[in-house]
């Protein structure tokens, strides 16, 4: 029945709320045509036209879900009415249930929402079938009979035997979901029910309490099949009661939610730990030092963070490229895993930057003999790709509650810490002092650098293709901001951008950034040199200042470029951190003309909620979710489920990072168009832009190319 288009009916004031709750259930499979009623009047002339269910909100301005029930109820028939909300409570639920409504869903819970419309209308069709038959006694059995052998999940009963339950009816699905046939299952005496229960030797009682008081249940819960397997199965009884009201029977259905279960375990997963070391990510850390800090201080303890920064780790990205680098931030990850001890709390904060808790009251002298451990554990070399690489590491020290009495002033001195053991030559550490003030001296210092390199305008940009990758034709440019601190040494953003946004320095390059960009398109247009688009970063600081539109607008002005012709990107934690202040910039940038794009996709919130609320033109899937494809699974699934994402809300994607042939072909057929990275051009120089532009196509790097393609046929060709 849902191979059909269902005709379903929002009672719903937020469109919103509508959209999301359409996204659910398009995302489980489900074929729906909705329609999105918030008053009576309305509500009733929507029941005119087919419909299968109503999903109601339970509360509205003019409207509410319980008179939506009493007038469809009123009208006769069978459709299927579940309340979807927000602010529901217990009694309210319960409320609706015993009025009629067949189930509820909170909002914050939608992935219960296919299942229950799906469980809810394929109900409406068994009674349908029902009354359909109930003139028929032979055919009604018939059809029972073939239901029953087609269902995937098994329908029972059991009998009361003193304080045991037996079955003595399963259906044909037992076999497939307990490992037990029908024999084993009804024959004899049939299987005791708590034969069957996993986990609390409780349940059959707690299950029989709600039979008694209620009438029925509805669970999910464990089972034992009979090959020892552990299942997670959705389970709904209910009583069938003597004329004293005793429960003589239980008529139910169980149904295998394992997959269901597992996948959320996974989601559980990757919302706590770091996708690339599967150590606890900095959210996880965070509450878990929060809690030891409390423990400490509640025990009159201390305990240890150290904060661990790899050093010099960028060039091992720049010299043998992410995929090199990633290896190594896995088998570092593994290395501080080993030496810690149990109970320690390891994670990655992001980037090179590491972290470990350590509340076990150590003394000063025991940390400082337990550190050089771990930085002699981390400099041991490595191989990676056939190649030995060293790394070490410089280690910031505070010890709490003595440096800090919560999390963020722990971490903030500790990283100053860090910064003192890279100024005394790295491959060290030290512990934070209330006197340390060598970062001050450096910010300092790097302030005024930074200022001199604008007035003597040591910055200039790179630029690196887009490419459609279907034929390597150049769509655009992305620029990128170097910083040329000597004739022989040239700086990457990384390096110098966090400097210049703790020291307020960062507004200037972004005006300078946008200024430059505006006058290299002009340079080129008038030069006939087509680009296409270019891209520019600017720092989270652009978008909450509010003169940042008018600069940009006076840049545009000014160099006589087509608005269209100008791209921004912005990452995601920077569109999170304020998003009223952002939204209303980003509104302003997209009616002037110029492209919108959401840049690191995937790292950050990933919500579909932002991507409506903003003006969002497109979206670039994150290195992270390239670099192992097609070879790793859940990164190919995540693609796709970008792509599948990006297309349902018309968002073109770019997917940023490709090294390799594979990943291009995987791309390109999975359904992106556009693609970025060392396959097809490094970053360069303006000047060294010209000629490619005008040739309009990238060249592949035949040592990227794979030997032979996915035919077989010997590489060096780009086949898609």
């Amino acid at each position: 029945m849902f191979d059909r288009l269902l005709n379903v009916l929002f009672v719903e004031d937020s469109v919103a709320d509508t959209e999301i709750g359409l996204l659910s259930l398009e995302a489980s499979g489900l074929k729906v045509l909705v329609r999105r009623v918030e008053t009576e009047s309305d509500y009733l002339l929507a029941l005119r036209d087919p419909t299968d269910i109503v999903l109601s909100d339970h509360s509205m301005p003019a409207f509410d879900a319980k008179r939506a029930l009493k007038l469809l109820r009123e009208q006769g028939g069978d459709i299927p009415f579940i309340v979807v909300s927000g602010r529901i409570g217990e009694s309210a639920a319960v409320d609706m249930m015993k009025a009629g409504a067949n189930d509820y869903v909170r909002k914050d819970n939608l992935e219960r929402l296919a299942p229950a419309v799906r469980r809810e209308l394929g109900e409406a069709e068994n009674r349908r079938r029902a009354r359909l038959t109930s003139d028929k006694l032979q055919q009604q059995e018939q059809t029972l009979d073939t239901l029953m052998h087609n269902l995937p999940g098994m329908v029972y009963r059991l009998r009361r035997a003193g304080t045991a339950w037996h079955f003595d009816f399963a259906s044909d699905g037992c076999k497939d979901l307990t490992g037990y046939d029908q024999e084993m299952l009804v024959g004899g005496d049939g299987l005791d029910l708590t034969k069957l229960l996993y986990g609390d030797a409780g349940q059959q009682d707690e299950l029989l309490r709600q039979l008694e008081a209620e009438g029925q249940f509805t669970v999910e819960h464990q089972i034992l099949c009979s090959n020892g397997d552990v299942k997670w199965i959705w389970h709904r009884g209910a009583a069938v009661k003597g004329p004293a009201g005793q429960v003589l029977y239980v008529e139910g259905f169980l149904a295998d939610i394992t997959a269901q279960k597992m996948g959320q375990t996974k989601l559980d997963y990757l919302a706590h730990h770091d996708v690339l070391t599967g150590l606890s990510n900095r959210t996880v850390f965070e509450e878990e030092l929060a809690r030891s800090l409390e423990r400490v201080k509640r025990h009159f303890e201390s305990g240890t963070l150290l904060f661990i920064d790899l050093d010099n780790f960028k060039e091992i990205n720049d010299s043998w490229g992410h995929q090199s680098g990633d290896a190594v931030l896995r088998i570092i990850a593994g290395r501080l895993t080993a030496c810690s001890r149990k109970g320690d709390i390891i994670a990655r904060l992001g980037g090179d930057e590491f972290a470990i808790v350590m509340d076990d009251d150590q003394r000063t002298e025991d940390i400082a003999r337990n550190v050089p451990r771990i930085l002699e554990e981390i400099v041991r070399p490595l191989k990676v790709q056939g190649r030995e690489i060293t790394v070490s590491a410089s280690i910031g020290i505070a010890v709490y509650p003595a440096n800090g009495d919560d999390v963020t002033t722990l971490l903030r001195n500790a990283d100053a810490a860090m910064y003192a053991a890279k100024q005394a030559g790295r491959n060290t550490f030290r512990f934070f002092a209330k006197k340390m003030n060598e970062r001050a001296k450096s910010m300092v210092v790097m302030r005024n650098a930074l200022h001199n390199a604008l007035r003597r305008e040591e910055f200039e940009l790179h630029y690196q293709p887009e490419v459609r990758l279907s034929d390597r034709s150049i769509l655009g440019l992305e620029a990128l901001v170097r910083w040329k601190r000597a004739p022989d040494r040239l700086m990457t953003a990384e390096h110098f951008i966090p400097f210049a946004e703790d020291t307020g320095v960062v507004t200037a390059i972004d005006h300078w950034v946008m200024r430059s960009v505006c006058m290299q398109a002009r340079d080129w247009n008038d030069a006939g040199v087509p680009f296409g688009r270019i891209a520019m970063n600017l720092s989270a600081h652009a978008f909450y200042d509010p003169k940042v539109v008018g600069l940009l607008e006076t840049c545009i002005n000014e160099s006589g470029v087509d608005p269209g012709q100008l791209e921004i990107e912005i990452t995601e934690t920077t569109l999170m951190q304020d998003m009223i202040a952002t939204r209303v910039t980003l509104e302003k940038i997209a009616d002037m003309g110029v492209t919108l794009t959401l840049d690191d996709f995937g790292t950050g919130y990933s919500s579909l909620n932002y991507l409506r609320r903003f003006p969002i033109d497109r979206l670039k899937i994150d290195r992270d979710f390239i670099k192992e494809i097609p070879w790793d699974e859940e990164d190919v699934q995540i693609c796709r489920a970008i792509l599948a994402l990006a297309t349902s809300l018309r968002i073109e994607v770019v997917a940023e990072g490709i090294e390799d042939q594979e990943q291009a072909v995987f791309l390109h057929h999975a359904g992106c168009g556009t693609g970025q990275g060392y396959l097809f051009a490094m970053p360069q120089s303006a000047e060294d832009c010209v000629e490619l532009l005008r040739e309009g196509h990238c060249t592949i790097d035949p040592s990227r190319v794979a030997k032979t393609d996915e035919d077989g046929v010997p590489g060096g060709q780009f086949r898609l």
